[in-house]
């Protein structure tokens, strides 16, 4: 019994290291979803920055490649699923989603009465569907090293290096909200926070995107 305990823990252990949490629902949603016949994808927030310790800048470029990137595979993989309708968020500051996202990582599992209302404030968008995805992106690299620089080194040398203030490993911090259109609220939230994922490389994001899809993508 303890034997299949401690794998048990072992296994929790590593679920939280890699930054996987389980998803939140809101009750309706849950026994509503395997229902849902059509869903309205809107543009990826995403925003990548490159940070050395010293100065801290937005790689616009990587942006906007990563926000192409994230798009494209979202609509490939759920258009097997769903009829998508396509909407336009206007700019929008990373920072502006700041108390939302707190509202959200602490709420029970089952959500309750959180407002979408400040996402589109100053927005025209006419949803065409009761549901909405949205994925928010935020990344971070130090560019003056490669990816995974301290993984690779530990490969190398044989020696297993825990660092978790390693200013070199990157961060990847994926955020998945479905939203009820009629109800302006959130009903869904899942999230990917770790450092296995690199904005620079796009198989990994790429991977990162399909993974966080799943529990919207299989009814």
């Amino acid at each position: 019994m303890k034997k299949h305990y401690g794998k048990y823990l072992a296994g929790i252990s590593m679920f939280l290291l890699l930054g996987f949490m389980p998803a939140k629902y809101s009750a309706d949603f849950k026994k509503n979803k395997e229902k849902i016949k059509t869903l309205t994808i809107l543009n990826p927030i995403v925003h990548i920055v490159a940070n050395n310790n010293r100065v801290e800048f937005i790689d616009t470029t990587l942006t906007k490649v990563n926000q192409k990137l994230v798009d494209s595979i979202t609509h490939g993989l759920l258009i097997k699923k769903y009829t998508l309708e396509k909407a336009l968020l206007p700019l929008m500051d990373y920072n502006r989603f700041t108390t939302l996202f707190e509202q959200l990582e602490n709420s029970p599992k089952t959500i309750g009465s959180i407002s979408s209302k400040p996402l589109f404030n100053n927005s025209d968008i006419e949803f065409k569907s009761k549901y909405a995805l949205l994925l928010v992106y935020y990344g971070q690299y130090h560019p003056d090293f490669p990816p995974h620089f301290k993984f690779t080194a530990a490969a190398v040398t044989g020696t297993i290096i825990l660092t978790p203030n390693n200013p070199t490993k990157s961060i990847a911090d994926l955020r998945l909200l479905v939203i009820d259109t009629e109800n302006e609220e959130v009903v869904f939230y899942d999230r990917i926070n770790s450092a296995k994922y690199d904005a620079r490389i796009s198989n990994e994001v790429r991977q990162m995107t399909k993974t966080i899809l799943r529990k919207i993508y299989y009814k």
